[in-house]
């Protein structure tokens, strides 16, 4: 309504005021839905041509120039549909990005519990030695009574972390075994596997019990 007004005041379309009304079009497709964009289009042409009506009434104009105002409620009718169209994508694309975020939160918690339930031993081990994930097989190979989920590997066995160091270098494919950490824990072999690349990058240790193995042949040396 301003704004028809100030087309009127100004001497009518052709001071080039409509072409304002396009962004506030533009603004109401993005906020609301596609059927109130269309409402507010066409209150925005039915203005510019009642403007026109009003100018020839009081005989401003000689001649009304209704098809520019015609052409100028088209171009609000496009706006508002573009820009509705626009933000019913935006909307959908939210959803889309919602749904993966839920997907990928329900994948991620499904490896863990997967993971946890292995009988293997498994530790998730970041570059810089902070375990990011282990599950109860490790815990119990280690003797690990309590666990912060914080830890590095050098905080909880001292041989385990020479070997990851020793494998970082090497990046092989033998097994380093060890004795047991304490009376509760398992004497074991450890495996380091490299996944990901970049920051993404981790370490992958498959722990496997050996304590039987070992008893059986040092029974057989006997």
């Amino acid at each position: 309504v301003v704004l028809s007004l100030m087309i009127h005041a100004s001497g009518g379309l052709s001071s080039g005021i409509a072409l304002l009304i396009i962004p506030s079009i533009a603004g109401v497709g993005l906020l609301l839905p596609g059927r109130l964009a269309l409402f507010f289009a066409a209150l925005a042409a039915l203005a510019v041509i009642a403007e026109q009506f009003l100018g020839q009434w009081q005989g401003l104009y000689s001649s009304p120039e209704y098809t520019r105002a015609g052409f100028h409620g088209m171009i609000y009718f496009v706006i508002a549909s573009l820009a509705a169209k626009l933000a019913r994508r935006v909307r959908d694309s939210e959803l889309t990005i919602s749904e993966l975020d839920e997907n990928l939160a329900s994948v991620r918690e499904m490896n863990e519990q997967i993971i946890d339930n292995m009988e293997s031993g498994v530790c998730v081990v970041g570059d810089d030695g902070r375990i990011r994930l282990m599950n109860q097989a490790a815990k119990k190979i280690l003797g690990l009574d309590k666990w912060s989920g914080t830890q590095k590997i050098a905080d909880i066995s001292d041989a385990l972390y020479t070997s990851f160091s020793v494998w970082k270098k090497r990046r092989d494919h033998r097994s380093y075994e060890h004795n047991a950490n304490n009376e509760s824990g398992s004497d074991y072999a450890a495996n380091f596997i490299n996944t990901g690349e970049g920051k993404l990058a981790v370490t992958l240790i498959f722990l496997e019990d050996v304590t039987e193995r070992n008893r059986q042949l040092q029974a057989m040396k006997l």
